[in-house]
């Protein structure tokens, strides 16, 4: 057989053995993701968004100048190339991203404005002290310059404009059509929300075709959810759950016991050092789902900015008796409380209890003022990408006087953060690591600190 002839059935043979198109290699848009959440608290208002939720819809519905990528750094999504020098960084936004409108093209007074309205927030968000001592100057449509104080460390400056919450908003205001965000909010009940794939936003369109939120109860209704085929994410940790899906992802939660008011004062020290130190020394971890280590600083691994931890007591203070509240509809709480009331006999005189109460999270156990239990077990689940963005977020989940911005775009925390060590003003208990389950079939991606990165997850049909 002449070379030709050979070479032209080869071809004929490869091309009748190639599978149809989007078989294999690039994969199609299609599919959709159920998704299960507690509220739908961050569509309409990312800048003020709150917790786990507050931040998915965040980084959902809406778009931000640089997001996380998958080597841990933070590369461009409405910033087409970034330039620093000195303390100042350049910024060249990308030409054509539209708001869910369709009626406004992005562009640098959006971020400038955007920018402007977070660091007005105050007390009502973690980041704005942080955002407020950023100067900004619009150079044309298309590029602004933001200058920050001096001492800024570039990565912190580049992790900060990444968080869900910096979202940019047409004219910086929020309301309906004003994200651009990979997913536009098309509607929805009290139970579900539905968001479509934006083909206008930075980085194109999304892989899924949709993405359905679901609203849960609690972490038990969630694994319920996920176990039945109802969501196709869990972002709790459960046996039956893991029997199913892949782990594919992580987040850190601690468990803390905050004090009754009347023990958060410097003459109690003492006794939340005995509660850490008994704490401690109990394997506390078998109560809770995922990988859990004693608490010895009120931040996991890898997020303080100081190696100071928590000491024991000079002497073990006695009370009359001692009651552990925890969120009534929270299984996993309720057996951590009863093991750590069990740890902690030896500090009561009387009985020591456990008792239910409902809603009791870390804001709601903070708000009272003269509640009926002596300890609130509450968890906080962390956002933070970095040391100093720990710092501003437990100031602002513990009501501590928090570092300023230009203190903590510094990275110069350990005074700081050594004094909220040694004041332990709530208990810090067990750090966990938690997974995400994951429905196979789902090719997922993760994005921010304990979040999915949606628009990169895909699903066939």
């Amino acid at each position: 057989m002449s070379r030709a002839a050979l070479l032209a059935g080869l071809a004929l043979a490869l091309s009748l053995a190639a599978p149809p198109a989007g078989a294999a290699g690039r994969r199609l848009y299609a599919g959709r993701v159920v998704i299960p959440v507690g509220d739908f608290g961050g569509v309409g208002d990312p800048h003020q968004a709150r917790g786990r939720d507050g931040r998915l819809f965040a980084a959902l519905a809406h778009c931000h100048l640089l997001r996380p990528d998958d080597r841990g750094a933070f590369t461009g999504e409405l910033a087409r190339d970034t330039t620093w020098q000195g303390r100042s960084l350049t910024v060249t936004l990308v030409d054509g991203a539209r708001f869910h409108d369709n009626r406004t093209v992005v562009h640098a007074g959006d971020v400038a404005a955007s920018l402007k309205r977070i660091g007005q927030l105050g007390e009502r968000s973690p980041w704005s002290a942080a955002v407020a001592a950023l100067s900004l100057r619009e150079i044309d449509p298309l590029r602004l310059v933001i200058t920050a104080p001096r001492g800024t460390s570039e990565a912190e400056l580049r992790a900060l404009l990444a968080r869900p919450e910096i979202a940019v908003l047409r004219g910086g205001r929020p309301g309906d059509g004003a994200g651009c965000g990979p997913f536009r909010p098309t509607g929805g009940d009290a139970a579900t929300r539905r968001f479509e794939a934006f083909d206008g936003t930075p980085a194109g369109r999304p892989w899924l075709d949709a993405v359905i939120a679901r609203r849960v109860a609690d972490d038990d209704a969630e694994q319920s959810a996920f176990v039945f085929g109802d969501v196709d994410l869990a972002f709790g940790d459960g046996p039956r759950s893991r029997r199913i899906g892949r782990v594919v992802d992580d987040s850190r939660v601690t468990f803390f016991a905050l004090p009754h008011p009347r023990f958060r004062g410097s003459e109690a020290v003492e006794l939340r050092k005995a509660i850490g130190a008994f704490a401690r020394a109990e394997r506390l971890g078998r109560y809770v789902e995922g990988r859990a280590t004693p608490a010895s600083s009120p931040w996991p691994t890898g997020l303080a900015s100081t190696a100071m931890e928590l000491g024991r007591p000079a002497a073990f203070p006695q009370l009359p008796g001692l009651t552990i509240a925890f969120d009534a509809d929270d299984r996993e709480l309720g057996d951590l409380a009863r093991a750590l009331r069990d740890s902690l006999r030896q500090l009561a005189a009387g009985t020591a209890r456990v008792v239910p109460v409902a809603g009791l999270d870390l804001a709601a156990a903070r708000a009272l003022k003269a509640p009926d239990w002596d300890l609130a077990l509450v968890r906080h689940r962390w956002a933070a990408a970095t040391p100093a963005q720990a710092a501003l977020e437990l100031a602002w989940a513990l009501g501590l006087t928090p570092p300023g911005g230009e203190q903590a775009l510094s990275g110069k925390l350990k005074a700081w953060a050594d004094a909220v060590v040694r004041t332990a003003a709530a208990v810090p208990v067990l750090h966990v690591v938690r997974p995400v389950i994951v429905r196979p079939g789902v090719a997922f991606e993760p994005g921010a600190a304990g979040l999915p990165d949606l628009a990169e997850t895909w699903r066939p049909r």
